[in-house]
C-alpha cells in the first residue's frame, strides 16, 4: 500500500468514525428530547430512564480525561500538519 493509500484509507477512518459518533449524539439529544416531551413523567421515572439511557451509552462515551488527551493529540496533529503546510508552502511558493 503506497503512502497515498495509507493516508486516504487513514482520511476513511476518521470520516466513518465522526458518523458514528455523531449518530451516537443524535441518539443521546433524542433520548433527552424525549424527556422534555414527556412532561407528566414523574422523577424517579425520568430517573429510570436517565439511568437506562446511560447504561446503553456507557461503552459509546469517551471519559473526561480520555476526551482530554483526545483534544491534547488534535493539537499536537494540527501543530504538526500546520509546521509541515508551511514547508510544503516554502518548497512550492506558487501552489
Amino acid at each position: 500500500m503506497s503512502e497515498g493509500d495509507n493516508v486516504l484509507q487513514q482520511c476513511l477512518n476518521i470520516n466513518n468514525a465522526y458518523k458514528i459518533k455523531h449518530e451516537e449524539l443524535k441518539e443521546v439529544f433524542n433520548a433527552y428530547k424525549e424527556l422534555k416531551i414527556n412532561k407528566n413523567l414523574s422523577c424517579s421515572e425520568i430517573e429510570i430512564i436517565l439511568h437506562e439511557l446511560v447504561l446503553s451509552m456507557e461503552k459509546k462515551i469517551i471519559s473526561k480525561e480520555k476526551f482530554n488527551v483526545m483534544l491534547d493529540e488534535q493539537k499536537q496533529i494540527m501543530d504538526e500538519f500546520n509546521d509541515i503546510n508551511r514547508e510544503i508552502n516554502k518548497l512550492y511558493p506558487d501552489f
